[in-house]
């Protein structure tokens, strides 16, 4: 049985913990979290498919939280993560460069440094065709 939960993630896990009694029940966890860029996205009608930082839309989410609070915010949800997650389960977490150490050092404290497999990591474009102060966001494993 599918079900689709709306809403806030936090209040969506404890539901499935309490509720639907899912707890070492789930196999596979994707998470696409915000990446602490302080920054708001928005949707507009221009660009349907596509969150971005364009002026004008209906705000998507706000990126708002840094640091500390940032961290906190995620460790509340990998917490109960580990508690839905079967023994076999995996956990794929989406992050990029600027924040991904820490929650390397997170992941580790929750799910224990034993159980880290693999770093996946992703060769991407420049679509936006902007110039670029820096190096490109390509990483790779020595």
């Amino acid at each position: 049985m599918n079900l689709l939960i709306q809403g806030d993630n936090v209040a969506g896990m404890r539901y499935l913990l309490e509720v639907k009694r899912m707890r070492g029940k789930i196999d596979l966890v994707y998470i696409d979290l915000p990446f602490a860029t302080g920054g708001k996205f928005i949707i507009s009608n221009d660009r349907i498919s596509t969150i971005s930082r364009v002026r004008e839309g209906e705000l998507a989410y706000s990126d708002e939280l840094r640091g500390p609070d940032y961290l906190m915010f995620l460790r509340e949800r990998l917490v109960l993560l580990k508690k839905l997650l079967s023994v076999q389960g995996s956990i794929y977490l989406h992050i990029d460069y600027k924040i991904g150490h820490y929650v390397k050092i997170l992941m580790d404290e929750i799910f224990g440094f034993e159980n880290f497999r693999n770093d996946i990591t992703r060769i991407k474009c420049n679509p936006k065709n902007f110039s670029r102060v820096g190096y490109g966001n390509i990483k790779g494993n020595l």
